[in-house]
């Protein structure tokens, strides 16, 4: 994802007050949260496709996933 490579090279390469760091860590945190839901919902998406009698559940988690809700 290039907007999370983007802002950890930014925090690695100045030094920034405070303020200005945490929210690049947010922004970081939540950049990772996404990209780890979307990497579970494709594994869920390959489940749903070997496993078709389950499709329902594994996509399901999918979207789930997608939308932000966890476990």
């Amino acid at each position: 994802m290039k907007a999370l490579k983007f802002l950890k090279e930014l925090k690695e390469s100045r030094d920034f007050d405070g303020n200005i760091e945490y929210k690049i860590d947010a922004a970081i945190k939540e950049l990772e949260d996404i990209q780890s839901n979307i990497n579970t919902s494709i594994e869920e998406i390959e489940y749903a496709l070997a496993k078709p009698m389950y499709a329902d559940v594994y996509l399901n988690n999918a979207l789930r996933y997608l939308k932000g809700e966890q476990k």
